[in-house]
């Protein structure tokens, strides 16, 4: 076995220094703050001009047919909005051979450098490669992206103080140690996820030889972390895309050898081991290319490839003319050129739209990048009677919205509103009013566990939301519903009006929404001043409101205590 020859100490004391934040477009700039490793992925990132698209703006293309495993066909639908949210598919939203990360808002603040990671690794295919050369390339890929993950990303990394020192939560996800993480590296740490991760890669290192000489998967299992299965996974399901002549010609027309792409595992191998040593060391890191060639490169691959797959379920005169325009990307590696020659094509020829086939969740020019119809239908899953409004007054404000949305770490429907408050400011309160609605959930602790026993500390029940607003939302979203208040254009903005013109009242007021134990809708009306002291109770404390108020919240579980005692002696439900 090739060890990593990596001192633990010099990788504490190169870790341990002090370096600037690098941003990265697509990625927000707190994820690269919250540790060492990730300030040092973001460095590596932009000398070779890595960044990432918007998951929830880009549309994800229909897989032709022939790429497909019998059987796997569900697993291979693009996905669909649900309240706001837009799931990630793995099968079909994860490919090794994308150089572009990809950016989801409602995913843990780790998947930036994670995705950043693959783009500095990159991937190994070979025109006779067997699906085992697919399973054991896709498993070194993903090494060096999951030891930073679960060990180098761990190193000074803010927790909450529940899970301080535990290291990385798997499937758990929790809103606190995101909060604390983002505040930055926390002085005070061992050595051991250093020493454990080098541990892991060199173990992981050492079995991948191991399968490589047997021809055989050898596994090197870590709690619930399996490599060996990720790649046989990965081989399953894109072995027949890998396989295709379409990815044959990408490969010969758009790849680089050394700039991502890997001709053989071994190769491969040499660059993981790199980037791990430029990651805990320092070392020199072969860049790609320069940042805005290399950029450059990662969108035009993008584009090629997503070409190549409406080409392989294309024929006659369209495919002909597809064949030209792929040809004409890969000589003059222009995608504004591209796009113009697509656009023209699509004039004369049945081909899907240009605004699908450039929705990539980043900007290409002035006017493509943004899934803006995509986008509509998330919105429409999460406030439709805010896009109704719009539609009334005969505009459509997608596109406004799309060029100014952030990569936040929120959902789809806050940002929404927020932009909603510096556009359209009438419309703000309604929006988080249908937003409360769609995701208000039960606290299954403050539910099981009750108040008999509880403490003073109180906090806000998990999964409720506190609105303060200017209108009557409840009745407000009753009159849309129904017509009798409808959308017009104000000096360039979006107003509400009933039929003789008039706009809502100011009555400003607060409330909370959540859901009870059945998972029935509450709604409960309150002061202002109640829903300021609830938004300062934080992990938990004292609630400063008149007895029978706070008694009347702890009734409707609207909040909950935040401890209990093993046993009530005073035999009074609090």
């Amino acid at each position: 076995m090739r060890r990593m020859p990596i001192q633990i100490d010099k990788a504490v004391a190169f870790l341990s220094d002090d370096r600037p934040v690098v941003q990265i477009p697509g990625a927000p700039l707190r994820d690269f703050a919250r540790s060492p490793a990730a300030c040092r992925i973001g460095e590596l990132a932009a000398e070779n001009g890595l960044f990432l698209f918007n998951f929830e703006h880009r549309v994800e293309l229909e897989l032709p047919d022939a790429w497909i495993e019998p059987g796997r066909q569900e697993e291979a639908q693009t996905p669909q909005w649900v309240d706001g949210m837009l799931p990630e598919r793995k099968y079909q939203s994860f490919r090794h051979d994308l150089q572009i990360g990809s950016f989801h808002p409602g995913h843990r603040a780790k998947w930036t450098t994670h995705e950043l990671c693959h783009g500095l690794v990159g991937f190994a295919w070979s025109p006779d490669g067997t699906p085992f050369f697919h399973a054991m390339a896709g498993r070194l890929a993903e090494l060096l992206p999951v030891a930073l993950w679960y060990f180098f990303d761990e190193f000074r990394l803010g927790r909450c103080r529940d899970h301080k020192g535990s290291g990385a939560l798997f499937q758990t996800f929790c809103p606190r140690c995101e909060e604390v993480a983002a505040e930055g590296p926390r002085e005070w740490d061992s050595d051991r996820w250093i020493r454990g991760g080098i541990g892991y890669f060199e173990k992981e290192l050492e079995k991948l030889d191991a399968s490589l000489r047997e021809g055989r998967p050898i596994a090197n299992r870590w709690f619930q972390i399996d490599l060996t299965g990720d790649g046989v996974a990965y081989a399953r399901g894109h072995h027949r895309r890998l396989s295709s002549a379409s990815f044959g010609r990408f490969a010969e027309q758009f790849l680089v050898p050394g700039g991502g792409y890997h001709r053989d595992i071994a190769s491969l191998r040499e660059r993981v081991v790199a980037v791990a040593k430029a990651l805990l060391l320092g070392e020199a890191l072969t860049p790609f290319a320069a940042p805005e060639e290399a950029r450059n490169r990662w969108i035009v691959q993008d584009m090629a490839w997503r070409l190549l797959q409406i080409r392989a379920e294309t024929d006659g005169e369209a495919a002909v003319s597809l064949d030209r325009l792929i040809d004409l990307l890969a000589s003059d590696r222009s995608p504004e050129v591209a796009v113009e020659a697509y656009i023209a094509l699509h004039e004369e020829v049945f081909v899907p739209a240009p605004s699908e086939i450039f929705a990539v969740g980043y900007a290409i020019g002035d006017v493509y990048g943004h899934g803006c119809a995509q986008l509509r239908a998330g919105l429409a899953s999460i406030c439709p009677l805010t896009l109704e409004i719009f539609d009334d007054a005969g505009v459509d404000p997608v596109a406004a919205f799309s060029r100014l949305d952030p990569a936040r770490r929120v959902s789809l429907g806050l940002r929404w509103a927020d932009w909603l408050t510096s556009r359209h400011p009438q419309l703000a309160d309604l929006a988080r009013y249908e937003l409360a609605l769609r995701t208000a959930k039960s606290d299954p602790v403050g539910i099981a566990l009750g108040t008999t026993g509880a403490d003073a500390r109180v906090r806000l029940s998990h999964g409720a939301m506190v609105l303060v607003v200017d209108t009557d939302v409840v009745r407000l979203a009753e009159q849309v519903d129904s017509g009798e208040v409808q959308g017009v254009v104000v000096d360039g903005t979006v107003e509400l009006h009933d039929g003789a013109g008039a706009t809502p009242v100011i009555d400003r007021h607060a409330l909370i929404v959540a859901r009870d134990g059945a998972g029935e809708l509450l709604l409960a009306d309150i002061e202002v001043e109640a829903a300021q002291a609830l938004g300062g109770l934080g992990d938990g404390g004292a609630l400063n409101l008149p007895t029978g108020e706070r008694e009347a919240l702890l009734e409707l579980g609207l909040v909950v205590p935040v401890s209990w005692r093993i046993s009530d002696t005073t035999g009074v439900t609090r």
